[in-house]
């Protein structure tokens, strides 16, 4: 059961980091508190969907595996995509930063 464990765990982050998400979104929005607002929108996006992808990825493995025949293959490929998922993910958020070029 120590997937459904990490499973908790990464639903309640992704609750807790989407709240806060969400406030600083309304705080830069209204002004409020712009430099925090726009600093923690810049720096929590990355972890927002790891936390996102982590808690669907083992959501998924726990609803389709078989606990009497498990397979490992399986485990690998929604592992696998949940990993492309979030490299993309990266890639788009580092574009300027890596040099790839831009299309205007």
């Amino acid at each position: 059961m120590a997937l459904a464990t990490l499973r908790t765990i990464a639903g309640t982050l992704f609750f807790i980091v989407g709240g806060t998400y969400l406030g600083a979104y309304l705080l830069w929005q209204t002004g409020t508190a712009e430099p925090f607002g726009a600093w923690w929108l810049a720096i929590m996006d990355l972890p927002f969907i790891a936390m996102g992808l982590l808690y669907g990825a083992l959501s998924l493995h726990l609803s389709v595996r078989n606990p009497e025949k498990p397979s490992h293959i399986q485990a690998w490929i929604i592992g696998f995509f949940a990993a492309a998922l979030f490299l993309l993910a990266a890639t788009l958020n580092y574009w300027e930063v890596l040099g790839l070029p831009l299309a205007y």
